[in-house]
């Protein structure tokens, strides 16, 4: 029922499907990235797409290496010591032709148009419900550690110090200490008195601290930790892509990254 499957994803959350492919594989967003380049780019544009970015813009470099290696592309050298350009157009030898991208970069100011927005990837901060869950089945998680308690409460001091007064009153009346088994009524009143009833009591208690408990060492564990280094990292990427903004607008003529745009020019014609 749904109210079964809302107290599992508030115990134990759940896998969202339909979440963006972060999730699954960073990488799909990398190649989407090469895709929209016409599969040559520059490493310092290419950086704010990496699962691991850089630091700074310095570092593009270095942290493009995994994905030359992991999709075969090859390091095209840019004249003067400018550093180089990626050329990943092995990848549209196993693209299809309506997944090949249709702008058409035929000078400086278009190709470098794409670093001037907000192009980069961002991953989603993790849930700690699944995203299904609605503000009613949280009322109805709530319900039941309201309703765990309340019986807790009823049995802890209202039920069974009554039973237990009852139990002494009938110890008192009797001549022996054994186990009374002069009457039904007698031995269920022992029954309910015992160490068993004390239990259930404190099953209904630990029940509700440990529903409630679960989510809180989930939320640490596996939703405010990740999420930090995940905020860490989509800060980083905004950062790159703003530093590449900041550098294709105040760019000489003769300045490297012009330059290495040259190249993928040249490399796409």
């Amino acid at each position: 029922t749904r109210v079964t499957l809302a107290m599992y994803g508030f115990l134990f959350g759940g896998d969202d499907d339909d979440d963006d492919d972060v999730v699954e594989s960073p990488w799909r967003l990398v190649t989407r990235a090469i895709r929209r380049r016409k599969f040559v780019v520059v490493p310092e544009d290419l950086a704010s797409w990496l699962p691991d970015p850089p630091s700074t813009l310095a570092g593009a470099n270095a942290a493009c290496a995994a994905s030359v290696g992991r999709f075969g592309g090859k390091l095209a050298a840019v004249p003067d010591g400018a550093g180089f350009v990626i050329d990943f157009r092995r990848l549209a030898l196993g693209s299809s032709s309506s997944s090949l991208p249709r702008d058409d970069f035929d000078d400086f100011t278009a190709l470098a148009a794409a670093a001037k927005g907000e192009d980069y990837l961002e991953e989603p901060l993790r849930r700690l419900f699944p995203k299904a869950t609605t503000r009613d089945d949280l009322v109805a998680c709530a319900g039941a550690v309201g309703a765990n308690l309340l019986l807790w409460a009823c049995l802890r001091f209202a039920v069974l110090p009554g039973l237990a007064s009852r139990r002494r009153v009938s110890e008192n009346k009797s001549t022996t200490l054994a186990l009374p088994t002069t009457s039904p009524s007698d031995l269920l009143l022992w029954l309910l008195t015992s160490r068993v009833a004390f239990a259930v009591a404190s099953f209904f208690l630990t029940f509700a601290i440990l529903f409630c408990l679960l989510p809180c060492a989930r939320y640490l564990l596996f939703v405010a930790a990740p999420n930090y280094a995940i905020a860490r990292r989509n800060a980083r990427r905004a950062k790159l892509r703003e530093g590449l903004r900041n550098l294709l607008l105040d760019a000489a003529p003769d300045a490297p990254i012009r330059r290495k745009y040259a190249a993928v020019l040249k490399l796409l014609r």
